[in-house]
């Protein structure tokens, strides 16, 4: 095995920055320095952890991720794995000499036995599963990341699954729990001919069962369990199902630079958006007979667009994907990892929220004590959207706000009923992008006692995640003067339902207050009296 790179075949990719492509715009580290390998020696087979930790390298998004979780934490709040992550990038990409001793230091972390026995702990000669070191590098980092960088991984890496189950023989569909997965899987026919991989993806995220039917006679009868995406990740892994009881499945997978998610694979919650497309980026091979045997390589797309071929420390700059697909340290036959990021579209990239996770300082004043929202600089509570009906029911444009606010180590608890005014002019509650799963939101608090003159007060940002959508109420009755054909007089008639309209001056008989508000009417009382 060559010591040094290989001659490329085509000219080296631009060290300008004026070459890093689109992808990488958005991170501050920009590479000065072309794909490199990495050694495998003193007998570890450690090709599996090459070609993994490749994969993120070139993984721009996951590089930002990092750069936030750096910049905007204290130093001894970021975990030592995301420090040596961090670390491992900037030498990789900016340091000529210096890659082989930060993958070391990246290597002794990744085992330490504060992660608890993991599969890439090595003994002499031992090989492992690439995807599965993908797999417990993203669980490691999950377990080991404070919030809200967290939520911005699992939104980043990880695909929100709805579920279905159909009964083969009366069609009966019930609704199943949906998950949060790391990867797609993609199945291939086992008949030894180009598959696309749309294909395999589609049957990868099909699956049969024997379950009880509500309608069929017989209890245990065959469904089939179909998952569609609910929230699509910025990357997408996809792992290929080569390898069954009977041995690895020779079946060549056909791939592009580009893929767009089938419609038969989107829930009907995200149907609608548009195109959901993802360039490929990264292929892992493998060769071999055994995903724990063999040998494992990459391709992946550098910085400047160009496709580079990894075999451990010896790197061929192939240029295209065709050419890295049937390198002969690759092949058709033995893609085995696809990693995918997702598209920027001039309608879609300014909704992500995997971007910056700081603190938006709000321009409204802190919200006051008396449980009344604080109109914007510049406006008068009577016409402002941040209007609050305390204790009453809803209202035209309004929005219902509950809540619980607690203080850590007092036996505290305050619960939050109030209605808010949305303008109709500001249109849904719910403003995501078609990139978006969360929304944030500024909360900024001022607590005074009264009795002691304490003051406590913070601000805080939060996601919030669309938890499903009710019926929305019936709007107002429209009305429409009608004669009576009988009379020769007039009656309201609603236009809407045709029923009789209550006459003028007749009003509802005010409703109790909803659950879980009556103590705060029963203070309110007092308060009159």
């Amino acid at each position: 095995m060559a010591n040094q790179p290989t001659p490329p075949s085509g000219s080296l990719p631009s060290q300008k920055k004026s070459a890093v492509s689109a992808a990488w715009k958005h991170v501050s580290l920009k590479p000065t320095l072309p794909t490199r390998g990495f050694e495998n020696n003193n007998g570890l087979n450690l090709c599996y952890r090459n070609a993994a930790l490749t994969l993120f390298l070139h993984t721009p998004q996951f590089l930002s991720w990092c750069e936030n979780y750096w910049g905007q934490s204290t130093s001894n709040s970021v975990p030592d794995v995301v420090r040596k992550l961090y670390d491992m990038f900037i030498a990789y990409w900016q340091c000529p000499n210096r890659r082989e001793q930060a993958m070391q230091s990246l290597w002794t972390e990744l085992q330490s036995p504060k992660y608890g026995q993991l599969c890439w702990q090595t003994t002499l000669g031992q090989q492992h599963d690439t995807f599965e070191m993908l797999e417990n590098i993203i669980s490691l980092l999950q377990r080991h990341t404070s919030q809200p960088y967290n939520d911005e991984l699992m939104d980043l890496m990880t695909v929100a699954l709805s579920g279905s189950r159909v009964c083969k023989t009366c069609k009966q569909k019930d609704s199943t729990v949906g998950d949060r997965v790391r990867y797609l899987n993609a199945d291939l026919p086992g008949s030894k001919k180009a598959t696309p991989i749309e294909e395999a993806i589609i049957s990868g995220m099909k699956s049969e069962t024997l379950a009880d039917c509500k309608t069929c006679a017989t209890k245990q009868s065959p469904h089939e369990l179909q998952t569609q995406i609910v929230f699509p990740s910025e990357i997408l892994i996809v792992q290929i199902n080569r390898y069954k009881e009977s041995g690895k499945l020779k079946d060549e997978i056909e791939v592009r630079g580009e893929l767009v998610i089938p419609d038969s694979l989107l829930d009907d919650s995200v149907k609608g958006q548009g195109k959901i497309g993802y360039e490929l980026y990264a292929v892992i091979f493998h060769i071999g007979d055994d995903s724990k045997s063999g040998h494992y390589t990459a391709a992946v797309k550098g910085p400047s667009g160009e496709w580079v071929m990894t075999n451990d420390n010896r790197v061929t700059f192939t240029q295209t994907l065709e050419k890295s697909m049937s390198s002969p340290d690759a092949g058709k036959e033995n893609a085995y990892i696809l990693a995918y990021r997702r598209l920027e579209t001039q309608s879609n990239s300014t909704d992500s929220n995997t971007g910056s996770s700081a603190a938006v300082t709000s321009s409204n004043p802190k919200a006051s004590t008396t449980g009344q929202s604080s109109a914007p600089s510049g406006q008068s509570n009577a016409g402002s959207s941040n209007e609050s009906v305390s204790g009453k029911g809803s209202a035209e444009g309004g929005v219902q706000m509950k809540g619980t606010i607690e203080l850590e180590g007092r036996s505290i608890q305050w619960t939050i009923n109030q209605q808010l005014l949305l303008d109709p002019g500001k249109g849904a509650l719910v403003a995501l992008g078609p990139r978006a799963r969360t929304q944030r939101a500024t909360l900024q608090l001022t607590f005074t006692s009264e009795d002691t003159g304490e003051i406590l007060e913070g601000q805080v940002t939060m996601s919030l995640k669309p938890r499903g959508v009710q019926k929305p109420r019936r709007g107002p009755s429209k009305t429409a003067d009608t004669k009576d054909s009988g009379t020769g007089t007039k009656k309201a008639t609603d236009t809407v339902s045709g029923k009789a309209a209550k006459p003028k001056g007749v009003t509802k008989k005010p409703s109790s207050p909803p659950k879980g508000t009556r103590q705060s009417a029963r203070l309110r009382s007092k308060a009159k009296k």
